[in-house]
C-alpha cells in the first residue's frame, strides 16, 4: 500500500504531500521520528487496557482510567512545542486556552 502510494504521488499533477519535500534531510528525520514515535504511542494505548483487563483483571471502565494520566501528560507536554499564539487580542485568549488542551498543535 505504502509503495502504491509513493508511486500514485510521484506521478500525480498536483499530489498531496510533494515527494521533493522528503528530499530535506530535516524533514526527512522528523517524519521517521513522528512515525516511529506514533507507533509507540498507539501500541501503548491498544495494548496497555488489553494486558490491564487481561493478566490483572481490572474492568474495562478501570483500565480506561488508567490510561488518563497517560493522556494528560501527552496533551501537557505538547503545549509548551506550540508556537506562541498569535491572532487579534480578542481571539488570543480563547486559541491559548483551545491549543493548551490540543495533544496535537
Amino acid at each position: 500500500m505504502f509503495l502504491a502510494f509513493l508511486y500514485t504521488e510521484s506521478r500525480a499533477a498536483e499530489p498531496v504531500i510533494p515527494l521533493v519535500l522528503f528530499r530535506n534531510p530535516i524533514i526527512s528525520v522528523c517524519s521517521i521520528c513522528a512515525f516511529v514515535l506514533g507507533m509507540g504511542m498507539f501500541g501503548v494505548i491498544i495494548y496497555l487496557p488489553l494486558f490491564m483487563q487481561g493478566v490483572l483483571g481490572v474492568s474495562a471502565t478501570q483500565s480506561g482510567n488508567l490510561l488518563t494520566p497517560l493522556m494528560m501528560a501527552r496533551s501537557s507536554a505538547a503545549s509548551p512545542a506550540v508556537r506562541p499564539c498569535r491572532g487579534p487580542a480578542g481571539t488570543k485568549a480563547l486559541h491559548c486556552s483551545g491549543r493548551s488542551w490540543s495533544p496535537r498543535a
